[in-house]
């Protein structure tokens, strides 16, 4: 594929949540829920990772369906990687595409890198990108690297499909 066929992926790629499978619950259709904040970066998986040595950071960064220990709720926890932002939010069929809606925050761990938010309600198959920006601009709408599935939608003109 060229390099502007590559671009204009990257540019229409809307992602989904990845599905988690751990245990059974009868409310999950047979999936135990992980807890968010078994979802969460520590202080050993910064480190590891920031070294290239975490080989199951796609356990940790994406989206995933959890659970609110605190609340009970399910939803998605979301976590990227992502030095040098201002800014940045979770967008989706979920909540209208709206870059103000679901903000995510900076996580205690990773020196301002790692930003993370869970939100309730939403489930697999949800449609997302993520928005960030580093305060220079309006910012970008980019899909989730570590997202486990994906639908490619490219522009009609240009005589190719995904």
């Amino acid at each position: 594929a060229s390099n502007a066929h590559n671009q204009l992926q990257q540019q229409h790629a809307h992602f989904w949540p990845s599905k988690v499978c751990d245990g059974d619950s009868e409310e999950t259709g047979g999936v135990s829920l992980p807890s968010v904040e078994s979802l969460r970066f520590t202080g050993f998986d910064y480190d590891i990772f920031i070294r290239g040595e975490h080989e199951m950071a796609f356990l940790k960064l994406g989206a995933h369906l959890a659970r609110n220990e605190r609340t009970g709720e399910a939803g998605v926890h979301f976590a990227m990687w992502a030095p040098g932002l201002n800014y940045a939010s979770v967008i989706g069929d979920f909540n209208d595409w709206d870059r103000g809606a679901t903000p995510m925050q900076v996580s205690d761990v990773g020196h301002g890198t790692i930003w993370e938010v869970f939100v309730p309600g939403i489930g697999e198959g949800a449609k997302y990108m993520l928005h960030v920006s580093d305060g220079s601009d309006d910012g970008v709408d980019k899909s989730d690297p570590f997202a486990f599935q994906g639908d490619v939608q490219l522009d009609s003109k240009d005589g190719e499909s995904g």
